[in-house]
């Protein structure tokens, strides 16, 4: 393996950035790399997304579920009454999106099948 870089002798180091993982030259960015995806864009299953216990008068949360589930407020506040209605259904990487909005509220969801990101 290579340890050392081709251009100008500098230690390699090992990195994944972005969609690309390989060795990149600590001096002068010289670098051999390949494609990398992360797990969770190679993740086929449909997951879906629950809607737990929320306020329907909590603002911000009826925004947060009206943007997740692409609705209007008025359908976010009907839906946030219902017992755990479906919010999203979607792969791997919506779901997470998806996750990041409602903990930032601390809006409560579950995720069917277990979601392992």
């Amino acid at each position: 393996m290579l340890e050392q870089c081709e251009v100008c002798g500098a230690r390699l180091e090992y990195r994944i950035k972005e969609s690309l993982q390989g060795l990149f030259c600590m001096q002068c960015d010289w670098s051999v790399v390949t494609t990398y995806i992360p797990q969770i864009y190679q993740d086929l299953t449909q997951y879906k997304m629950y809607l737990c216990c929320t306020s329907s008068h909590n603002v911000e949360q009826l925004k947060a579920i009206s943007t997740v589930a692409n609705i209007n407020l008025i359908q976010a506040r009907k839906i946030s009454q219902e017992d755990q209605p479906l919010i999203l259904e979607g792969k791997a990487p919506q779901i997470s999106e998806a996750r990041k909005i409602f903990d930032s509220l601390f809006v409560t969801y579950t995720i069917k099948p277990q979601f392992p990101y």
